[in-house]
C-alpha cells in the first residue's frame, strides 16, 4: 500500500537531504497511526503545485504524540530529530495529536498528472484508487487495503 502525500515544506531534491527531513501531520483528537504511516509503509511525496508525485519513500521511523501547544510539539521534535520543525500548516488544533516520521528513498518516480486526472488529495491511499487510474499514474497494484 502506499500513501499519497502533499507536503507543506520543499520536497528534497536528493536523497541524502530526503533521508535527513521529517514529515509530521496534526489532529484535534488522537488516530490510529495510518498503516503506511508505520515503519516499513509507503509513502508518496508529492509536489503541491503540480501534483506530481516525486519520490517513492520508505518509512523509517514513526512517532505518534500528544501535545498542549504547537511551540511545544515543535520544540519536541527539533529535539528528536536534531532539525528544525516547520510551523504548523492550516488549522493549528491545541491541544492536539502529531503524527510524524522520517523516510529514506526508494526511488525518484517524478509521476506526471496525466493530462485528464485531477491531481490527488493529500491523504490518497493508492490502494483507494482503481486499477486503471493507478496504472495511468503509473503506481504499482499492491492489493486490497488492510484496513478497509
Amino acid at each position: 500500500m502506499g500513501l499519497i502525500f502533499i507536503p507543506s515544506t520543499p520536497i528534497p531534491s536528493t536523497e541524502a537531504a530526503l533521508a535527513d527531513a521529517y514529515w509530521y501531520a496534526v489532529w484535534d483528537r488522537p488516530i490510529t497511526v495510518p498503516h503506511d504511516l508505520r515503519p516499513g509503509g509507503t509513502v508518496y511525496l508529492a509536489d503541491p503545485a503540480s501534483g506530481t508525485i516525486v519520490w517513492e519513500t520508505l518509512v523509517t521511523d514513526t512517532i505518534a504524540v500528544p501535545y498542549e501547544s504547537s511551540d511545544m510539539l515543535r520544540t519536541f521534535l527539533t529535539r528528536r530529530w536534531a532539525l528544525p520543525a516547520s510551523i504548523v500548516n492550516g488549522d493549528d488544533p491545541y491541544p492536539g495529536f502529531c503524527i510524524a516520521w522520517r523516510a529514506t528513498a526508494v526511488e525518484q518516480v517524478n509521476l506526471v498528472v496525466p493530462d485528464d486526472l485531477d491531481p490527488l488529495a493529500m491523504w490518497t491511499s493508492t490502494r483507494h484508487l482503481d486499477d486503471e487510474e493507478r496504472n495511468r499514474r503509473g503506481l504499482r497494484d499492491e492489493g486490497p487495503c488492510p484496513t478497509c
